[in-house]
């Protein structure tokens, strides 16, 4: 809002065109990069949606331990590569190259070593169907290094068009794979190597949409800069991937693969937040954060508005996910799949009270508090497997009552990184929390107002939904939530 005289009136004319790009920029991304988590999402969904009747919960266990073994191999494997690119303040040509070496050498040596711990860790978990499915899915780790280098170049760059487009690309390989190679009887195979063939389109994608100013040349010297920090990126990576895969080895080992399946069924929806809104959020503000850290003054107030946007749109969602789980779990995956349903509550109600720190992470990795972020990583660890250990002789609903629980531990901490290390006092944090937290009442008052008069099945979700969006709209108006103008301001553009 600048006055008709503004470069009269003792503004800093550069800084402030430069502010308002930045905005302008800011908003151009993130409608592209949510588009792209859309689509991605919608096509991902779909998907799962087809398979969990064509395969059944034990064929979906033995991908989903698989894919555990991966994820926390690939944890390592990445060693912070592309984190290290993005926030880089001075990125020579030499440390490019350099950072993509190292990428080659964890990456292809993460490969031998999955191959080789194949055999004895299906033999461990007594799934041996196991096995080939991480020889297939450890393919990706011979190819990823090709492309991973330059998609953090692109992001560094901000250039998100291009990063939609071979995101979209791979999520519609990927989905469409799988559908069709499980329709034909390849069972869990079908997931694997529909991977294999989307890392390939992105290798190829990548090399063809990077900048034109990147020619990359891996050099396998001048590691110092990009180790350390990847040392401390990678052990945050791998024990944040730890403390969500926990509860799948805990299953497969002390229970069976149907038990892991129900469990990585449930974690899938919660997840479904983490794809719709985190995956294109993170796609924008890690560079954004990044970028302010090395030019401006800070991040905090940046990271209060995003939280306070980010935990008006989480907080309704897992209230509205955990209402209507007992009508949507049937009809989005068959009645197979019916003891998915109290853990999605359960686990929904852990998840409310991480929400506020969802942008945490990403605001001390790029004010260089790494070693803080890998600390809570951590904790999260410690505070949860104890708790999986001591609950699964007890059932399934035990299990993942502990693994909840865990959660009020794990915000304590997060609201002393809050207070001690980004030197939010208690009342800024409230201040930016409390509006999101009376329309997630909102929304969860409007539910309990028709709850068991709604009827069943789609009729329920469909009154669920209305009923959820006007609280929801309600709130907002009640509290005059900075998000109404951010809405308003998308419905006045169109």
């Amino acid at each position: 809002h600048l006055p008709p005289s503004w470069p009269g009136s003792g503004l800093d004319v550069p800084a402030a065109y430069r502010e308002l790009i930045r905005l302008l920029n800011i908003r151009k991304s993130l409608l592209i990069s949510f588009s792209s988590s859309y689509l991605q999402m919608a096509l991902q969904f779909a998907a799962s949606l087809v398979i969990a009747r064509l395969l059944t919960p034990e064929e979906f266990g033995v991908f989903s331990l698989a894919t555990v073994i991966i994820y926390l191999a690939g944890a390592l494997r990445n060693f912070g590569v592309a984190g290290y690119v993005i926030q880089e303040r001075e990125l020579t040509k030499a440390r490019l190259d350099s950072a993509a070496g190292l990428n080659f050498l964890f990456s292809w040596g993460m490969a031998v070593v999955v191959v080789l711990i194949a055999g004895p860790l299906a033999e461990y978990f007594k799934a041996a169907a196991v096995a080939p499915v991480i020889w297939l899915l450890a393919a990706n780790f011979v190819l990823i290094p090709f492309a991973s280098t330059l998609m953090g170049c692109l992001r560094r760059e901000m250039l998100f068009d291009r990063v939609a487009k071979i995101d979209i690309a791979a999520a519609t390989v990927q989905s469409g794979g799988s559908v069709v190679l499980a329709w034909w009887g390849y069972s869990f195979y079908s997931m694997a190597i529909a991977s294999v063939l989307a890392t390939v389109l992105v290798v190829i994608m990548t090399w063809v949409l990077r900048p034109a100013d990147v020619h990359i040349f891996p050099r396998f010297s001048g590691f110092a800069r990009v180790f350390r920090f990847g040392t401390l990126s990678t052990l945050n990576h791998f024990l944040l991937e730890a403390g969500k895969r926990m509860p799948d080895f805990v299953l497969a080992r002390m229970m069976d693969l149907a038990s892991l399946a129900f469990f990585a069924r449930a974690g899938g929806l919660i997840e479904m937040f983490n794809r719709l809104v985190m995956s294109g959020l993170v796609t924008v503000t890690v560079p954004h954060f990044a970028a302010e850290a090395r030019n401006g003054p800070g991040v905090s107030g940046t990271y209060l508005l995003g939280t306070s946007y980010l935990t008006a749109v989480a907080w309704p969602f897992l209230v509205v996910l955990a209402a209507t789980a007992p009508d949507l779990v049937p009809l989005l995956y068959g009645g197979q799949w019916g003891e998915s349903i109290p853990l999605v509550q359960i686990l929904c109600l852990g998840e409310l009270l991480l929400v506020p720190f969802y942008l945490q992470g990403q605001v001390l990795v790029a004010t260089g508090h790494m070693g803080v972020s890998t600390a809570l990583s951590f904790a999260a660890v410690v505070f949860r497997v104890p708790a999986l250990v001591l609950l699964a002789p007890h059932g399934l609903v035990m299990l993942t009552i502990g693994y909840a629980a865990a959660s009020v531990f794990i915000a304590a901490t997060h609201y002393l990184v809050e207070l001690r290390v980004l030197k939010i006092s208690l009342t800024a944090f409230w201040r930016a929390l409390w509006p999101s937290f009376v329309v997630g009442l909102c929304v969860a008052l409007g539910l309990a107002a028709v709850h068991g008069i709604a009827g069943a099945g789609i009729i329920a979700l469909g009154v669920q939904a209305a009923v959820a969006l006007a609280a929801w709209l309600l709130g907002l108006r009640l509290v005059r939530h900075p998000f109404m103008a951010e809405l308003k301001r998308l419905l006045a553009k169109r």
